[in-house]
């Protein structure tokens, strides 16, 4: 995908999240990717900063498989929860 089209595809944060001194008591955030590796490492900085802060095993496809091909091995779909493209 040429780069001017990635950008295209990307949807900015609808709502930032707040600062942790402003966040509401008992709020949670739950984070997915791919593969659950960026959202690992963004649910451990969002702990840090006092977010109390979940991520999704395995990302949305789960790992690469013997082919190099994502959704084959694990991840949201792979499991058969719910998701819908828009």
């Amino acid at each position: 995908m040429p780069v001017s089209s990635a950008k295209r595809a990307v949807k900015p944060v609808a709502r930032p999240v707040a600062k942790p001194a402003s966040r509401p008591a008992g709020k949670k955030a739950v984070l997915l990717c791919r593969s659950g590796v960026r959202s690992i490492a963004a649910a451990k900085r969002a702990t840090e900063l006092g977010i109390e802060a979940y991520n999704i095993l395995e990302g949305f496809e789960g790992d690469a498989d013997e082919q190099a091909q994502r959704g084959r091995k694990g991840g949201w779909r792979f499991r058969g929860l719910p998701w819908r493209q828009n």
